[in-house]
């Protein structure tokens, strides 16, 4: 019983001393927001910088920008 509650909280010690930063760079102005399209209410937003245009991934709706 006692060995196994020193090997929980070994293992916790050393998961706690490991935890590094992320590597990733976040990829800003890819999603515009993850709330429902206003045409369908299901998809969502990315941005189309061809169109300058919020453009609904499910229906297609395109929001330009202003």
């Amino acid at each position: 019983m006692i060995g196994k509650l020193v090997d929980i909280v070994r293992g916790a010690l050393t998961m706690w001393g490991n935890d590094d930063p992320p590597v990733e760079t976040p990829d800003y102005g890819r999603s515009v927001t993850y709330t429902p399209c206003r045409v369908c209410e299901e998809g969502r937003l990315e941005y189309n910088s061809e169109t300058n245009a919020d453009v609904c991934q499910t229906c297609g709706a395109t929001f330009p920008r202003s």
